[in-house]
C-alpha cells in the first residue's frame, strides 16, 4: 500500500466515527430530552435525523458530541479537498 491509500483509509474513519458519534448522540437524545418523540413513532416508520436536531436540544453532552462531530466534518473536509480525493476514492473498499 502506498501513501495515498493509507491516507483514504484514513480519511475512511474519520467518516466512520463521525456516524458513529451521530448515532451515539442521537441515542442520547432518543432516551434523554425526545423520549416521548421516540414513543410516537413505530419500530416500522422510517424518520430521518440530522445535526440539526441534535444542536436543537439543551443535553448538555449531546452539545459536545455535536461539537466534535461538526470538528470531525471540518478536519475530513479539509483533507479531502487538501489531497483532491473523490467519491470514488472514497467509496473503495482497502485491504491491507
Amino acid at each position: 500500500m502506498d501513501y495515498k491509500t493509507h491516507l483514504i483509509v484514513s480519511v475512511q474513519n474519520l467518516i466512520k466515527t463521525e456516524q458513529i458519534l451521530f448515532t451515539s448522540a442521537l441515542n442520547l437524545c432518543m432516551f434523554g430530552e425526545l423520549r416521548k418523540l421516540d414513543e410516537a413513532f413505530n419500530s416500522s416508520d422510517e424518520v430521518v435525523f440530522n445535526l440539526e436536531l441534535l444542536k436543537s436540544v439543551d443535553d448538555p453532552n449531546v452539545k459536545h458530541l455535536v461539537e466534535i462531530i461538526e470538528y470531525l466534518q471540518k478536519k475530513t473536509q479539509a483533507l479531502i479537498n487538501l489531497n483532491h480525493l473523490n467519491e470514488n476514492d472514497l467509496t473503495n473498499e482497502y485491504n491491507f
